[in-house]
């Protein structure tokens, strides 16, 4: 999603593109980006110049709404203890935006 952010705008990236910038492997990254495009998030273009793009701006795009869309409601909430302290190992400092983004009361 990062990387389609920092793109916005200047038409679809290619899966392989997306997975290399992105550090993600492309299998991976294949589901993802399917139900991203089969819950709006993603919009995707098919044939020469083809790829996945943003449904809408990156501003109006929640990091909680990705992780519902991908893992269902109970994503946000296993990500993080009650004092935002991340719940599962090894996960990075910015966990903690889980944490807040599911106490803000956005959707």
């Amino acid at each position: 999603m990062i990387v389609l952010a920092e793109e916005y705008g200047q038409g679809p990236m290619l899966i392989a593109d997306i997975a290399q910038r992105g550090e993600i492997p492309r299998k991976f990254l294949e589901l993802i980006l399917l139900e991203l495009r089969n819950r709006g998030i993603l919009q995707s273009k098919k044939g020469k110049g083809g790829g996945y793009f943003l449904g809408r701006s990156p501003q109006k795009i929640t990091l909680g709404e990705i992780v519902r869309d991908i893992e269902g409601s109970a994503g946000t909430d296993r990500m993080c203890q009650p004092d935002g302290v991340p719940a599962l190992p090894g996960l990075p400092p910015r966990a903690g935006v889980w944490h807040s983004d599911r106490h803000e009361g956005r959707p």
